[in-house]
């Protein structure tokens, strides 16, 4: 059953290398095949309103030398050089199974006979097409790389895949197996093998397809959808990676009540919808993850309070004019309702427009939701972006901010703009990506615009209430009490000094900024001097919790003037300047007025 194709002269040798696209962040083996097996069950759900199901079955068979299913596939595996070690002892064989119910299943045309000028569709693509995709709009995947997940989930590069299809009622039965260019009897194979029928043509013979359920544990009863079988999973792929990985990738679509999905193994049985995702999350353990030292139970509150919170509560922002930016203007009048949410710990929703305009197309008014909270009890963010369900994990702008932020993008213009743009894991936007800036006018300044919007959000609501602060500057600019002495009992207190940096240098504060002196006019000159700025924090190193986007030197926006010297370089909050004059002055301004600057001079000696 299974098959390999021998090579002729002229033909290229290959290893695939696709899987190389999924190392990234903590994207591992068990997110990677939870995943793209979600993405592709929601692309393929039978309605909108429907709730798609999925089941996550860990089971075993014992191993036998002549098992239809491994007999001729395992020569071809061992000559590539990737068999594992530990596979001629075991005696069984275990697997994972993988199945969804509330989809189409792989439909369309079969092979390429069928397809004519329509075009190939889910089945085809699915089973013959690499790098290759027709998913477009709400649709997650584009790159027609991610069914690589299958093959690298298993030690033995393989997997099969059982579809009864919606559009025929078809049952139809494939194998793939992804390994290297090898010799096997002396001929030279290619990469890759199937296990089918007769001329590559998909399995349906009733007993067939029976014994195949029956051995791997399958549950569909003629139900459409896609059931996957992946033989010798990793270890790292058990029981909890799996929960977790769904709790951390698409917490989004179970909280609305679009997935539910079960996880089996021989010990453990755990449901994963929109009642028990929360329970669920706060008996895992985290510490191997990137939620790990987060406060998951508040963090799922905030999750499950901003997915669910009613429209009527949402500030709806107008759609910019002119250039697209995010600034305190598309508040309106609701500036300080929002500011005193987010003041007092309250979720702050925004409905956010953006236009998208296509090449060759009409302008697109589109929008995207922002949910903001501030919780001066987190040590970190807790930041997410979501497109059409799944987690785009590898953003990170908030930094070490105090807010938990969501953006989420629903609607169809905004979610085909960024799914143009989406990295092949689907786990970053990217201004690179190959094509993305000849589809859309504008495309880098609207994608800027739509991922710094949470931290553009936070820098607007993250302001003190109108009032007199007495005590605002205590710890900067400080008076000593009245002292007790003779006469009348009370020694008149000294007058305060401008703030001194000791060393070489003064410093001092200026209207939007600082200006630095030397302190020592019989300082030898020339000496290089180093100016790192950075707002002050509560908690922490201010100047290991600078952010480019909290200001950067370089910026049209910062002003810096300079006597008796001249600067040598000038990048994000750092300035190195060589001073050459007793009369050295140095002044920085363009900072946010509401916020404390921490200002470090230091002389640099070569």
């Amino acid at each position: 059953m299974w098959k390999f194709r021998k090579l002729t002269a002229g033909e290229l040798e290959r290893s695939p290398r696709e899987a190389e696209f999924f190392n990234v962040g903590d994207i591992d083996k068990a997110a990677s095949i939870v995943r793209e097996v979600v993405q592709n069950s929601l692309d393929a759900r039978l309605t909108n309103s429907q709730t798609v199901r999925i089941k996550f079955l860990f089971g075993a068979h014992p191993k036998s030398n002549d098992d239809p299913y491994y007999a001729e596939l395992i020569p071809h595996i061992e000559s590539s050089g990737l068999l594992p070690a530990g596979y001629p002892s075991i005696s069984e064989v275990p697997f994972l199974t993988i199945e969804d119910f509330g989809t189409t299943g792989l439909d369309g045309p079969i092979n390429r006979e069928e397809i004519g000028l329509s075009g190939g569709g889910n089945y085809y693509n699915f089973w013959w097409c690499e790098g290759k995709s027709q998913k477009t709009g709400h649709h997650l995947g584009r790159w027609g790389l991610g069914k690589t997940a299958f093959h690298v989930a298993s030690m033995l590069r393989t997997f099969w895949g059982y579809t009864v299809r919606n559009d025929d009622k078809r049952e139809l039965l494939l194998g793939k197996t992804l390994l290297k260019t090898h010799v096997l009897g002396g001929d030279w194979y290619d990469y890759y093998g199937y296990y089918s029928g007769s001329a590559y043509a998909p399995v349906e013979d009733t007993a067939e397809l029976k014994a195949f359920r029956d051995k791997f544990s399958i549950s569909r009863k003629m139900e459409s959808g896609l059931s996957l079988v992946i033989p010798f999973p990793y270890e790292e792929i058990d029981h909890d990676s799996i929960v977790r990985s769904v709790i951390i990738h698409y917490f989004f679509p179970i909280i609305k009540d679009m997935l539910a999905v079960e996880v089996v193994s021989k010990s453990s049985l755990t449901t994963l919808d929109s009642s028990t995702l929360r329970d669920t999350a706060k008996k895992q353990n985290w510490n191997d993850s990137s939620w790990k030292g987060r406060a998951v139970d508040s963090l799922m509150e905030f999750l499950e309070d901003a997915v669910t919170m009613p429209e009527a509560e949402r500030i709806k922002l107008p759609v910019p004019s002119g250039t697209q930016q995010f600034n305190e203007g598309l508040f309106g009048d609701r500036l300080d309702e929002a500011r005193e949410r987010y003041a007092s710990g309250k979720i702050v929703a925004l409905d956010v427009p953006v236009k998208i305009h296509p090449v060759g197309k009409p302008e697109i008014n589109s929008f995207f939701q922002v949910y903001l909270q501030k919780d001066e009890n987190l040590q970190k963010a807790d930041e997410f972006y979501i497109r059409e369900g799944i987690t785009i994990s590898e953003i990170n702008n908030l930094r070490n901010r105090r807010v938990r932020g969501l953006l989420s993008a629903q609607d169809e213009g905004v979610c085909t703009f960024l799914g143009d743009c989406e990295s092949p894991a689907h786990t970053d936007w990217k201004e690179r990506t190959e094509g993305f800036r000849e589809k859309y006018h504008s495309a880098v300044p609207t994608l800027r615009y739509i991922k710094s919007s949470i931290v553009s959000a936070v820098r607007i609501l993250d302001q003190p209430a109108p009032g007199l602060y007495t005590d605002l500057l205590q710890d900067i600019f400080f008076i000593p009490a009245p002292l007790k002495g003779k006469g009348n009992g009370q020694v008149k207190p000294p007058e305060p000094d401008i703030p001194v940096s000791p060393g070489l240098f003064n410093i001092s504060k200026i209207s939007g900024g600082f200006r630095v002196r030397l302190a020592e006019k019989e300082t030898k000159l020339p000496l290089k001097a180093m100016f790192k700025v950075a707002y002050d924090t509560r908690r922490g190193n201010p100047f290991s919790r600078y952010h480019p986007l909290d200001f950067d030197l370089s910026d049209s926006a910062m002003h810096t003037d300079i006597k008796g010297g001249v600067i040598t370089e000038k990048v994000h909050n750092r300035i190195e300047a060589t001073v050459e004059k007793p009369d050295f002055s140095i002044s920085v301004t363009g900072f946010d007025q509401h916020r404390d600057i921490i200002v470090d001079v230091r002389e640099v000696v070569s």
